[in-house]
């Protein structure tokens, strides 16, 4: 319940900023979708357990065969669950990604992010989620043992796991590295493109969960005890999610953080207007805010490239003008002529 608990908090978070920022993308409904899956998710295993789902098959005999078909339709619901949710929780991430990028010119970055992170990825994820919920024909005789029918093995399934699995892990995998490669690329100084790429590099955590939960894929294949073998899964399952929903969320976050600036008291009137920063001595230095010229107009990704720089502290004043320029794909010259209409 407690990763329940933190994963609304964080995505109610989000929806604030969404508020803040006046604009609601296609990256924030992916994750309000994601969070019902979780939901569903844990329903799903809290009703699990409720009925002895924990257990050895052979110790849910006993209970009688109407308790051994709820808990394993309530196996298989759970799992379409929790793979839809990873799956669309990796479409937020990219959706975010390529809204950062915006009217830039790097083809190759967005055509990965739409073929590969976007449409393979879910075709794989939602594909595997139906596989198992229609293995059998009838439907039915999958968890009812008293209607007979005809059944994928149990070793394609879990082969077929093993693969999303996989795909999965190498997906989240470049989600944590493609940014940097962005963001390097950028006239920014070295501790800025650091930080920056921090941000997006915790998705490698939902690599490592979705990795040790592939391991345990294999068993999918041991359908004799299917409530046992499945408890490692659904444990790494649940921290993947968790895991999914808060590090993909956290790059959107820096509209609540000024806006709790402005709500501390003790915060000093320059991080309250964002008009300046300071820094300590130690090789550090004090910059102010440019306001020589009218800003240029904002775009709608504007918002977008703000919202990564919540690990920053810093307001947007801190980039200079040259990694401005190329993030916006507007010239410095280009931005003077309109700041002289």
């Amino acid at each position: 319940m407690g990763d329940d608990c933190l994963s609304t908090v964080t995505v109610f978070m989000r929806v604030a900023s969404c508020k803040l920022r006046g604009k609601f993308g296609y990256d924030d409904l992916f994750m309000l979708i994601t969070l019902v899956c979780f939901y569903g998710w844990s329903v799903c295993l809290t009703v699990l357990c409720l009925n002895k789902g924990e257990r050895h098959h052979d110790d849910l005999v006993l209970l009688g065969e109407a308790v051994v078909s709820r808990v394993t339709l309530l196996n298989w619901i759970a799992e379409a669950f929790g793979t839809i949710g990873l799956a669309t929780g990796k479409v937020s991430i990219a959706a975010l990604l390529l809204s950062i990028l915006g009217p830039t010119n790097w083809f190759w970055h967005k055509l990965y992010l739409w073929s590969v992170c976007i449409v393979l990825a879910g075709l794989i994820s939602i594909s595997c989620a139906i596989l198992g919920i229609i293995q059998c024909s009838p439907p039915a005789a999958l968890w009812d043992s008293s209607i007979s029918g005809d059944c994928i093995g149990a070793q394609v399934i879990a082969d077929y796991g093993v693969f999303n699995g996989a795909f999965c892990t190498f997906v989240y995998a470049t989600l944590a590295i493609i940014p940097s490669g962005i963001f390097f690329k950028l006239q920014m100084t070295l501790t800025q493109k650091w930080q920056l790429s921090i941000v997006f590099a915790f998705n490698i955590l939902a690599a490592i969960c979705s990795a040790v939960k592939t391991s345990y894929l294999p068993q999918l294949a041991d359908s004799s005890d299917l409530t046992w073998s499945s408890y490692d899964i659904f444990a790494w399952n649940s921290g993947e999610l968790f895991v999914v929903i808060f590090c993909g969320t956290l790059p959107t976050l820096r509209p609540v953080y000024k806006w709790m600036l402005r709500k501390n008291p003790l915060s000093t009137k320059e991080e309250t207007e964002g008009s300046s920063w300071s820094q300590n001595s130690g090789g550090m230095r004090t910059m102010s805010r440019l306001s020589r010229h009218r800003a240029a107009p904002r775009s709608d990704h504007d918002d977008d490239r703000d919202s990564i720089l919540i690990l920053m502290g810093k307001p947007k004043s801190s980039w200079n003008d040259s990694a401005h320029d190329q993030y916006t794909g507007l010239s410095t010259k280009s931005t003077s002529s309109m700041n002289l209409h």
